[in-house]
């Protein structure tokens, strides 16, 4: 294990550089230098230092390459721990690496990531990318008989259906405020006007979106198949942890 590992590691055509503690590779080449290359990434494999892992995930956001931050990813993987599930989660969903989805159910903590998983489903901006990785996530899976947990359940159910965007023609109404002046006992002076304004144009709408991979992992969870009803997903739901509380 390396200890007080500082790791500052940037991988590209121009630039090479590893630095570990007061250890520190530079090379810098207008000519792609495979030796520095290679000693890099055997240096980043061999890392194993839980205390690396914030500095290994600044550097994987700021590679701009895939191949380079995959580096960085696998590194992050190979530490392992749920600080390092929880960093994988992150970018399979905010940068859609799905190569991160792997790497997690590789993991013995992968399962760890549920929580941060949840948080992501639940969530208006990243929900449809947290949706289109769950086939790949195989610690979902559950064997036959088995239910998940009630919060990763739940978020499964409330993500059945989401909120989409469309764009019609549609009358829209904003307030328009104008300003006037007035002429009273006391001088001169300003008064403000406010009035509803309808116009016809292009509008904003909101619409429901069915969820087919949401619908397909509850029926692997049950083989039964409720369709887009969330309320019959619930109650099949609870249904089953009563059975499972009696036996």
């Amino acid at each position: 294990m390396v200890k007080n590992l500082v790791v500052l590691i940037l991988l590209s055509l121009s630039t090479v550089a590893v630095a570990a503690g007061p250890k520190v590779i530079t090379q810098k080449d207008r000519r792609f230098d495979h030796k520095a290359h290679d000693a890099a990434l055997k240096e980043l494999e061999s890392i194993r230092d839980r205390a690396a892992l914030p500095a290994l995930a600044k550097a994987a956001k700021a590679e701009k390459y895939l191949q380079g931050r995959l580096h960085y990813l696998t590194a992050i993987k190979e530490i392992g721990g749920p600080e390092a599930a929880n960093i994988l989660i992150k970018f399979a969903v905010e940068s859609r690496i799905t190569a991160c989805a792997e790497m997690l159910s590789e993991m013995p903590e992968g399962k760890g990531a549920t929580p941060q998983l949840i948080r992501y489903l639940r969530s208006e901006k990243h929900q449809q990318a947290a949706i289109d990785l769950l086939p790949r996530l195989k610690f979902l899976q559950y064997q036959s008989g088995q239910l998940p947990e009630p919060l990763l359940f739940q978020a499964l159910v409330d993500s059945l259906v989401t909120k989409d965007f469309v764009y019609a023609e549609g009358w829209t109404y904003t307030w328009s405020r104008s300003r006037g002046s007035h002429f009273g006992p006391h001088g001169a002076g300003f008064d403000f006007e406010s009035r509803l304004v309808q116009e016809w144009g292009i509008v904003k709408q909101t619409v429901p979106k069915e969820q087919p991979i949401t619908k397909e992992i509850l029926k692997g969870y049950s083989s039964q198949d409720y369709g887009y009803d969330q309320g019959a997903w619930e109650r099949w739901y609870r249904d089953q942890r009563r059975t499972s509380n009696r036996k």
